[in-house]
């Protein structure tokens, strides 16, 4: 059966009465890509099943080219929503590769296919339609007209701007700001401000956003100055535009900002449901000391919004370096959920007065409170705090032993060594893992000398731990224990040891002991090994590298090719072509990738 028998064959397929034997015929003929296909997927495309529809629009895409482009003007025109999207979806996909006949369409009788072809052009952001669009915006069509606009603001070129501008005063000032604010262009501040400020028009919302999302702070005393308005929504707009700006210029003209601003109306911005706008009046009353502020954030607070939790502290902890007081009700507050999150302000406010307050909480009921308050105290330097944090290590909860270790490396006090040796023991891997980041932060001679014991410990978690470290604090007399490691009886403490030997400074002695660990039973331990020699450049590591090859085991194959593709020189290469032809399909796949 040649080609042409096929295509008969699956055309006629495309009306089976059977959705899958219809979508597997698209599927076919995408992959024979023939034009002659195309009138019968032209009309599969209005298809009633979905899979079916997508294999079409698949095949349309393999065939490309100017035969399928312009039939697709038949469905552009059509009444037929589906079919009319999938359209956009394959001239989307081709677009760019046959741009000048898309552009072509933009001169189609039809206005439907004109407005279609623009969207397109907005979504693949091709900016060598630019001429062309602009062209299009003096179109007949208001719907045409109105796609090309918000496709030159996806364009986002400063050539747009001003065709654009020209539009601020007619029917589609709406979209041309908001056009605007998209290229965000300087040029365009002299006419949105002029919009911004008259009153009687409807689409001055649009200017002032447009205004803050080019975010020209010359633009900022421009729009206080709208504050003044009865107007509430151009207040809380107002607001949104100058939060996008700059926070720090809200700091530096806070009286001006504060006598201009009617609080009850900056107060319902909390209230809004847009949370971009209440983002942008949580950080400005982070700044403004206005009575009610404190207070309506940590009410806030307690509605537990994750989006908006990260500002909400930040605008505290402003508050509080400020005024502490203003902020010190929301530790005692009954919501675990504010408790907790007021401990990391406190944290983060730096002020010893805070001490009592998170000493309390690190006795709080709740594990996710204590563990914030152990967390920030050791951001402080008191003597009180150590028997705090050292009593918080052999708390019930994982949560908290982890973030007391934390604290307790900040808090960098040597006598927080030996409670920390202890809890390297802790089943929490969690919690053992920050005792380890918490000891190599606290460094000097006695971590070194409790970590070199550690190789020797009873539990495996202690040893990977100790062989982690070594790695870390490096010198001369780390070297025997880590190679020592590589015979220890778990295959995470040597593979531990391997990669803490890929971390010292390189020699004849480690690379030795690297090369003897690639006989490890663990294939985790010598996809190890291969990377360690890498990493320490070792120059006659390749024979271990073209072994790798033909390990048993896949990854360790692949991590061989790895290490000889990234060496590059024309030994690997030999080694990389030695193997192809013996390779299975997926390690050869991976080696013709590397010697390309």
């Amino acid at each position: 059966m040649d080609n042409r028998d096929e295509i008969e064959t699956k055309l006629k397929e495309l009306k089976n009465d059977d959705e899958s034997i219809r979508r597997l015929a698209a599927e076919r003929l995408g992959e024979l890509r023939d034009v002659k296909a195309i009138s019968g997927l032209i009309d599969a495309m209005y298809d009633a099943d979905t899979a079916v529809r997508e294999a079409v629009g698949d095949a349309l895409v393999a065939i490309g080219g100017e035969p399928v482009i312009k039939r697709l003007t038949e469905p552009l025109r059509s009444e037929n929503e589906p079919a009319r999207n999938l359209a956009c979806e394959v001239l989307e996909a081709i677009g760019n590769q046959d741009l000048d006949l898309i552009l072509v369409l933009m001169e189609d009788a039809n206005e439907d296919v004109r407005k279609f072809a623009a969207d397109v052009i907005g979504h693949i952001k091709n900016k060598e339609a630019l001429p062309i669009l602009i062209n299009s915006l003096n179109d007949a069509s208001p719907n045409v007209v109105t796609s090309v606009i918000e496709s030159l603001g996806k364009l986002a070129d400063e050539d747009a701007a001003m065709p654009l501008v020209n539009l601020l005063t007619g029917n589609f000032a709406f979209k041309a700001a908001v056009a605007l604010g998209m290229i965000r262009s300087s040029k365009a501040l002299p006419a949105l401000l002029d919009m911004a400020r008259d009153k009687a028009n409807l689409a001055r919302f649009a200017a002032i956003e447009a205004i803050g999302n080019i975010g020209n702070k010359s633009a900022i005393e421009e729009l206080v100055k709208l504050i003044s308005e009865e107007d509430v929504l151009i207040q809380k707009v107002v607001l949104k535009a100058i939060g996008m700006m700059d926070e720090l210029w809200l700091e530096e003209h806070v009286v001006d900002f504060r006598t201009l601003w009617k609080e009850e109306c900056f107060m319902s911005a909390l209230d809004d449901s847009d949370d971009d706008l209440k983002r942008y009046a949580i950080l400005a009353l982070g700044v403004l000391n206005l009575p009610q502020g404190p207070k309506r954030l940590l009410d806030l607070l307690e509605q537990e919004n994750e989006v908006l939790l990260p500002f909400i502290i930040h605008s505290l902890v402003r508050i509080g370096k400020k005024d502490l007081q203003a902020i010190m009700d929301g530790i005692t507050r009954e919501s675990y959920h504010v408790k907790r999150h007021m401990c990391v302000v406190l944290g983060d406010v730096q002020k010893n007065d805070v001490i009592p307050a998170l000493m309390t909480a690190a006795k709080d009921e709740n594990p996710l409170v204590r563990a914030a308050a152990v967390h920030s105290l050791g951001k402080y330097e008191d003597e009180k705090i150590f028997d705090v944090l050292k009593t918080a290590l052999t708390d019930e909860d994982d949560y908290v032993r982890k973030s007391s270790a934390d604290g307790l490396g900040w808090l960098g006090d040597a006598k927080a060594i030996d409670p920390l040796i202890t809890l390297l023991e802790d089943p929490s891997k969690d919690a053992g893992e920050s005792a380890l980041g918490s000891l190599l932060m606290i460094g000097g001679p006695a971590v070194k000398t409790n970590l070199l014991k550690a190789p020797s410990h009873h539990k495996k978690e202690v040893r990977a731990y100790a062989m982690y470290g070594l790695g870390i604090i490096n010198g001369g007399d780390v070297f025997d224990l880590l190679r020592a490691g590589l015979n220890d009886e778990d295959s995470e403490v040597r593979k531990t040891a391997v990669e803490a030997l890929g971390k010292i400074a390189p020699s004849h002695d480690s690379i030795q002991a690297l090369k003897l660990g690639f006989g490890d039973s663990d294939p985790k331990v010598r996809s190890a090994v291969l990377q360690s020699l890498l990493k320490l450049g070792a120059e006659d590591a390749v024979d271990i590298y073209k072994v790798a090859l033909r390990d048993p085991d896949q990854w360790v194959r692949f991590k061989g090719v790895k290490c000889l593709a990234s060496l590059k020189t024309p030994q690997a290469r030999s080694a990389l072509e030695e193997i192809l032809n013996e390779a299975d399909d997926l390690l050869r796949s991976a080696i013709e990738d590397s010697l390309k």
